[in-house]
This record gives structure tokens, C-alpha cells and sequence, in this order.
């Protein structure tokens, strides 16, 4: 037989449990894929209320504070980025109720010193246009009390 042509052989296999293959694996992986999304979102849902519900007690402290609340707190325990946040808010709020504190003994030494004096004191604020006398400085003009010291 050596050197001679003696037909020829073919042979197939078939190829649909390749295909039933790859449709079983594309099912598996939807199936992986769905789980994956709803075990994602029972965990992200309430991580996701937990924070929204924080934020909003910083939001109604930031309020009440602004509103003038200088008492204003909030506490929210733990280490993570609002409750860091909470720390900053307090600090704020008790260095602008000392703040404020310090402007009140500000203002009643100067009027406690204006009262006390034989001077007569006036102000002009240029950026708001109002300007202040005392009474001692319109009685050393000899002005009635009716020209208001604030315009």
C-alpha cells in the first residue's frame, strides 16, 4: 500500500453539547450574577438608610444652629467619616457660642463705658450707611432725642 491513494476518511464530531455547554454556563451565571445583586443590595439598602439618617441629624443640628440654638449638639458614636464629622460640628458650635459670648462682654463694656463717660461718642458704618450718637454727644449739640442715632 505504500504510495497509494486509497480513498479517503472522514470523520465529525458533533458539536451540541458545546453548545448545551455554554447555554448551561450562561444560565449559572445569571443565576451568580442575580445573587450577587440582591445579596448587594440587602447590604447597601440599609447601609445606605444608615447614612442618609445620620446626615440628616447633622443637617437639623446645622439648622437649629443657625437658627441661633448656640446649645446645638450632636452626638454620633463611632469612629468612621459623620461621626468625625459630628466631632467638627460640636467643636464649631462651642467655639461660635464662645465667640459670641466674648462679642456680649464686648458690648456691654463698651456701652457700660460710653453710659459712663462725659464724651460724646458717635459711629458711622460706611458699609451700611448707619451711623450712631450717643446721648451725651447730642446734648453737646443740642440736639433733641427724636433725631434717631440709627439711620
Amino acid at each position: 500500500f505504500a504510495g497509494q491513494d486509497l480513498g479517503e476518511v472522514q470523520y465529525c464530531v458533533s458539536l451540541q453539547f458545546l453548545d448545551e455547554a455554554r447555554a448551561n454556563l450562561a444560565a449559572k451565571m445569571l443565576r451568580i450574577g442575580a445573587i450577587g445583586i440582591l445579596f448587594g443590595l440587602l447590604l447597601l439598602v440599609p447601609l445606605g438608610f444608615w447614612v442618609t439618617r445620620r446626615l440628616a441629624l447633622l443637617e437639623q443640628a446645622a439648622q437649629r444652629l443657625a437658627s441661633g440654638q448656640l446649645d446645638e449638639r450632636i452626638d454620633l458614636p463611632g469612629g468612621d467619616e459623620l461621626s468625625r464629622l459630628a466631632g467638627a460640628f460640636n467643636h464649631m458650635a462651642d467655639s461660635l457660642a464662645g465667640m459670641i459670648d466674648n462679642v456680649r462682654r464686648s458690648e456691654a463694656r463698651f456701652h457700660h463705658a460710653v453710659q459712663g463717660s462725659s464724651d460724646g461718642i458717635w459711629d458711622w458704618d460706611l458699609e451700611h450707611g448707619e451711623y450712631y450718637f450717643s446721648a451725651r454727644y447730642r446734648a453737646m449739640l443740642a440736639q433733641s432725642g427724636k433725631e434717631n442715632a440709627q439711620q
